[in-house]
Parts: structure tokens; sequence; C-alpha cells
């Protein structure tokens, strides 16, 4: 297995992962259907974290395949930059 930064070029199969995941998870803050994500959202967020000093998007692969994600996103506010959700 291999964890690394998604490329935005990977947009749409990071897309369809978190659809799949959301479809066969309860635990999962969104619902199935309920995420109102495009290719084009998809693509302008990971360009957006690319830029973003704080933060970051690791997928998990094997054999080529995704089969994991986290989003570790920074706060703005200057207290907690040093801190992220995910």
């Amino acid at each position: 297995m291999n964890i690394r930064p998604v490329k935005k070029e990977e947009a749409e199969e990071l897309l369809h992962l978190i659809m799949n995941v959301e479809n066969q998870s309860e635990f999962m803050l969104m619902a199935p259907g309920e995420r109102q994500m495009t290719l084009e959202k998809q693509t302008t967020m990971i360009e957006k974290v690319e830029k973003q000093e704080n933060a970051v998007i690791l997928i998990a692969e094997k054999e080529g395949v995704m089969i994991g994600y986290l989003f570790a996103l920074g706060g703005s506010a200057q207290r907690k930059k040093h801190s992220a959700i995910w």
C-alpha cells in the first residue's frame, strides 16, 4: 500500500471513491446521495488544497487502485493554523 497526496488529475477517481464509501457506510457525515459534488468542484477543491500550506488530501492506493482517502484541512485563524480537521 502507498499513501501520498492526491493529484488534481485524479479528481474523478477520488470523487468515485468518496461516493462509493458514502454509499456503503452508515458512519460517514454525508448520507448516500446527499453530497452534491461534481468533477469540476472536486478538481477545484484539490487545486485549492494544493495551494494551502496547512492542508492536504492523502490517498491510499494498492496495486495502482485508490482504496482510501483522508482530508486534513487546516484553519485560517492565526491561533489555530497549526491544527487540522479531518
